[in-house]
């Protein structure tokens, strides 16, 4: 039983001369090492075979490296016939000026690996990279693209130490074949079109053209208008509305009223809102027009409902809530009707009341109960049949079906630990939810994806930003989140701050 390869050293005896030996062929082969040929544009290595032994090669080159540890797996193996005589090769990329290098021929055969002596140089350089094309152009991160290049060196040698970058961001070299570097695209905080650059041995070379980055997270631009707590939103005819709140410092309730157009990434200011100032409002869109009402003022709850028409900027009172109004009563629509879920009387006793508005019919009707207390977040999109609810933190999640009048629990566990406050969309029947705050009421960043067809849970790539954006509104699809705080305190910095959340670029 064979105990492993043999590994052998041979070199020329001191007492006999190498050019009056005269040679017993061996199993294994007999190699000597040349002096190396450096010059600016590389060096050439070269050894020679004084006896092929009678055992088959499989394989030989030479070892190269910039410390004296080498690893087979890393040789310069060579693909030509293994026979006596001179044998070199050219590496022409990857040295360094002024750096020192060792290098030793080897052979190996099914029972031994022999090598040459080892010497070392000092390089007087190498020719830098020449990116000749990257394929494909784009694609999210972790996607894997091939870059084919000059001057990389030879497969499984100093070419492995490329640095590649995309942008700004490093990226790790996955596997390096010859004048092929195959590379995953590297964790960003940002996506769009970036540089690729390829560096060997303190040279660089930049790619022409770009890599578009998929990044599902894209910041907008900030929020220009007064920083309120407790505002509300709704979409109609694509756009964002963002109106009313409540103003912490001075305390003062606000009419503001802004609409955002992601076509131009801008905010416009509309008029104020013409009814009763107030905070804590519902809102939903129904037929492309927006709706808004109940919430409170500094002293009372509100029971009175707006219509607003983006096509004429014109707001119509409608017909009032009929039912007690609450604090902080939630809201979403279903295929063009609003719903209305009174969860908090005055004195905080939960109830569990879900109204139904119909605007055609311009009239109220109370359906289902919610099956528990307090419906924490709201989230429904215009192509969906359904609404969803999360229960307290975000530990049970619910579906609404207006046309069964049925509540069907999605879920009781979620994948995170210690959740609070979280903010979702449903987006394709998908709902995507995170953010929030841990226990500590810090910020944070984990976002996740929960597939209601499959019931399944993935986790998307975190937000940028930590933050708990008070909204979070579904615009084709795509999710737009923003206007952020952390408790009850003014954030002017979070509070400006927007994002909208791509799926199809996770």
């Amino acid at each position: 039983m064979r105990a492993g390869i043999i590994i052998l050293m041979i070199a020329c005896g001191i007492t006999v001369g190498c050019a009056d030996l005269t040679l017993k062929s061996k199993s294994y082969p007999f190699l000597i090492t040349k002096p190396v040929e450096v010059s600016p544009e590389g060096a050439i290595l070269s050894a020679e075979v004084l006896d092929v032994g009678t055992a088959p090669v499989t394989s030989f080159g030479f070892m190269l490296n910039d410390t004296e540890v080498f690893k087979l797996v890393n040789a310069i193996k060579l693909n030509q016939s293994f026979a006596a005589g001179a044998y070199s090769v050219k590496v022409s990329t990857g040295l360094e000026a002024g750096k020192t290098y060792y290098m030793k021929p080897f052979a190996q055969t099914a029972d031994h690996v022999v090598f040459g002596d080892l010497i070392k140089f000092e390089a007087q350089g190498s020719l830098p990279p020449k990116i000749l094309s990257f394929s494909p152009a784009e694609g999210p991160i972790g996607s894997r693209v091939e870059i084919r290049l000059n001057n990389l060196g030879l497969p499984g040698t100093l070419g492995a130490r490329a640095k590649v970058y995309f942008g700004n961001a490093l990226a790790k070299v996955d596997s390096v074949a010859e004048g092929v570097l195959y590379v995953p695209v590297p964790v960003v905080t940002q996506g769009g079109p970036v540089p690729i650059k390829v560096e060997i041995a303190g040279m660089q070379d930049t790619a022409n053209g770009q890599f578009d980055i998929w990044f599902p997270w894209t910041q907008l631009a900030d929020f220009p208008g007064t920083y309120m707590a407790v505002i509300s939103s709704f979409v109609a005819n694509d756009k964002l509305y963002v109106l009313g709140g409540l103003r912490t410092n001075p305390w003062q309730v606000m009419n503001e009223f802004w609409v955002y157009d992601p076509a131009i990434n801008q905010w416009q200011q509309k008029a104020p809102f013409p009814g009763t100032a107030r905070y804590g409002a519902v809102s939903f869109s129904c037929n492309n027009k927006g709706y808004y009402g109940l919430g409170r003022t500094e002293t009372q709850n509100l029971n009175d409902l707006w219509e607003y028409d983006p096509a004429t900027s014109n707001w119509t009172r409608k017909a009032d809530f009929p039912a007690q109004s609450t604090d902080y009563p939630a809201s979403f629509e279903i295929q063009n009707k609003g719903y209305v879920d009174m969860q908090y009387p005055v004195n905080y006793t939960t109830f569990g009341e879900v109204w139904e508005y119909d605007p055609q019919l311009n009239q109220w009707t109370q359906v289902l109960d919610a099956p528990t207390t307090p419906i924490y977040k709201v989230m429904s999109s215009a192509t969906a049949n359904f609404g969803c609810v999360a229960l307290g933190s975000a530990t049970s999640f619910y579906k609404f079906d207006p046309l069964a009048n049925t509540w069907t629990q999605l879920w009781n566990q979620s994948p995170f630990v210690h959740w609070q406050s979280p903010i979702g969309c449903l987006v394709n029947e998908n709902i995507y939810i995170g953010l929030g705050t841990n226990q500590y009421s810090t910020p944070i960043a984990d976002f996740w994806n929960y597939n209601i067809a499959q019931s399944s849970w993935t986790q998307m790539h975190p937000c940028p930003k930590a933050f708990v954006p008070m909204v979070h509104e579904t615009i084709g699809n795509k999710a737009y989140f923003g206007y952020g705080y952390v408790g009850m305190y003014d954030n002017q910095s979070l509070g400006r701050l927007f994002y909208v959340f791509d799926p199809a670029k996770n």
